[in-house]
């Protein structure tokens, strides 16, 4: 569910997003699907095609939206889930912080609350509960935002959906399942996203065990030597490293079986003979085993597995590893990320965090892949150049003796538990999604919490020309343009996306392509709020004025 979309999935789910951002509610299905019909595209076809787990057998399911797109009514109103919401930029701010501090409460219920050793009774915890939790870390006004979407936001998620209820004074009650335990320690969105697909995916082995055909066995001879990546990890495996090996033993199952489930491999050819020797190797190929990535066909009398298949699940998840490990983009959103954290978990008053003992952290490794300095040295350079790190660091090879110091900025973004890129589009993409101040010499966009100072003499940055383009992009359909108007807006703004992807924009033609869009919009769109946070955003970047862009 983590996987790239098509363009036009997409922009299902940001039609979807726009007009929620906008209300407060999800839109009628027959709105949806009348909006995109104007531009030609099947809506049904594509809610129907978006990822979904679970969807090919009976039981649980779980996708980038909340409904299935069988039998669908334009009553309907489908809503994004936080899954979804990973393709989503926008719905972040609203829904993934917010979440992971009620799923932090929800977990912390669990395991705190008192069980008597002679009553069954059911763990649950009440919405009123859940609103003492957070106060401390909310102000009121956003808190009682966040808890008017609470309920709706949970009945679409598998770990709360299926317990819940209202209680006599109008509020609700979740219940505390166990498979929240499975979310300890879960601080991300893409956190939350992969174990809530690996426990859906846990539901469907039975049923697809059971309706497999047999499987021939050729066991396939170990290789001469253990991967060099393991053996990068001491021995015994560190705790703390204990993903990353898994992570590493998943992508060599991988390789060594062609891709094919049901090849049967060998263990002594991918648990490094170091690791085998004190036990810790053989503890990480039977938590992909208790996590069914991995089937045990043969067991020695010590436990020890000795011939092994990748199955389904597992092969399905280290495809999605080696995919991620290659993307450039996400490599250097991870080091954003980790920097930021390291940074503010090692700090030390007065000499800042050292990154020297980096490598030896599993934020070195992505998806299976170490990560380099010159990565580091590029990461760094970023953080500098948004206010989250203090510069300058010199990088000249390994930075011995380097210490990095956060900003307040960076200290707030640590703090916030977000990732840099959610904190940062944040930050300048409250709605309004822009805000323009100042004069036209000099012209500051962002929010009260930060501001990005952009001088018309020297243009917009590649970074901010993506992020506007993107608003525009996503604003489109609900501009309400005639579609000549709109295709030629279609058209300007993908000129605008391919200067954002030079990373040096013309200056120029990004002025004329922006003052295009911005006098289509001005004259002829209909829906006044898209309206004026498309010509807010180019009036910031243009540095003209709404009243002064060509008509």
């Amino acid at each position: 569910m983590t996987s790239d979309l098509s363009r036009d999935q997409a922009l299902l789910l940001t039609t979807m997003a726009h007009q929620y951002l906008s209300s407060g509610e999800w839109p009628t299905w027959q709105w949806v699907d009348t909006v995109l019909d104007r531009r030609g595209l099947d809506a049904p076809g594509l809610l129907r095609s978006l990822p979904r787990l679970g969807a090919d057998r009976p039981g649980p399911w779980y996708g980038l939206v909340n409904h299935d797109g069988v039998n669908i009514s334009r009553n309907d109103r489908v809503a994004v889930t936080l899954a979804g919401a990973l393709h989503v930029p926008e719905l972040q701010p609203y829904f993934a912080a917010p979440f992971l501090d009620t799923l932090a409460v929800l977990v912390a219920a669990r395991h705190s609350r008192p069980i008597s050793p002679d009553e069954v009774e059911e763990f649950r915890i009440t919405e009123t509960d859940v609103r003492a939790e957070l106060a401390p870390r909310r102000d009121h006004e956003s808190l009682s935002r966040w808890m008017a979407r609470l309920p709706e936001l949970m009945s679409n998620e598998p770990v709360t959906r299926n317990s819940t209820g209202e209680l006599p004074d109008g509020g609700r009650w979740w219940g505390l399942s166990r498979g929240l335990g499975r979310y300890r320690g879960v601080t991300t969105l893409e956190g939350y996203v992969e174990v809530t697909a690996r426990l859906i995916g846990e539901h469907a082995v039975p049923w697809t065990q059971a309706h497999e055909t047999p499987i021939e066995l050729a066991v396939s001879a170990p290789p001469s030597s253990s991967d060099p990546r393991q053996l990068r990890i001491t021995a015994p495996i560190p705790e703390e490293l204990v993903e990353v090996a898994a992570d590493l033993m998943l992508l060599e199952l991988l390789d060594r079986s062609g891709g094919q489930v049901g090849q049967a491999l060998s263990p002594d050819g991918f648990v490094p003979e170091a690791h085998a020797r004190d036990e810790s190797g053989w503890s990480v190929l039977r938590m992909l085993v208790d996590r069914r990535e991995v089937e045990a066909l043969q067991v020695r009398a010590n436990g020890h597995p000795s011939i092994v298949m990748l199955t389904t699940i597992g092969r399905t998840k280290a495809m999605n590893l080696r995919r991620r490990s290659q993307d450039r983009a996400e490599r250097e959103h991870h080091l954003h990320d980790a920097l930021v954290r390291w940074a503010y978990n090692q700090h030390r008053p007065g000499p800042g965090a050292s990154i020297q003992s980096l490598p030896t952290a599993p934020d070195w490794w992505f998806c299976g892949s170490e990560v380099t300095w010159d990565e580091v040295s590029a990461a760094v350079r970023y953080l500098e150049g948004r206010g989250l790190l203090a510069g300058p660091v010199q990088f000249s090879g390994p930075p011995d003796g380097i210490r990095l110091h956060l900003t307040p900025g960076g200290e707030d973004c640590a703090r916030s538990r977000q990732t840099v890129r959610t904190y940062l589009d944040g930050q300048r993409s409250q709605p309004p999604a822009f805000q323009l101040t100042g004069d036209n010499n000099n012209i500051a966009f962002g929010n009260n919490n930060h501001q990005s100072t952009s001088s018309s003499a020297a243009g917009v940055s590649s970074e901010d020309l993506a992020t506007l383009v993107s608003m525009i992009r996503f604003s489109i359909p609900i501009l309400g343009l005639p579609a000549e108007q709109q295709a030629a807006v279609e058209g300007d703004v993908a000129a605008l996306e391919a200067e954002a992807a030079t990373g040096n924009p013309d200056q120029g033609r990004v002025r004329t392509f922006l003052q295009r869009v911005g006098s289509v919009v001005q004259s002829v769109a209909t829906n006044p709020m898209a309206q004026n946070m498309v010509l807010t955003g180019i009036g910031t970047a243009t540095g003209l004025p709404m009243s002064q862009l060509p008509q």
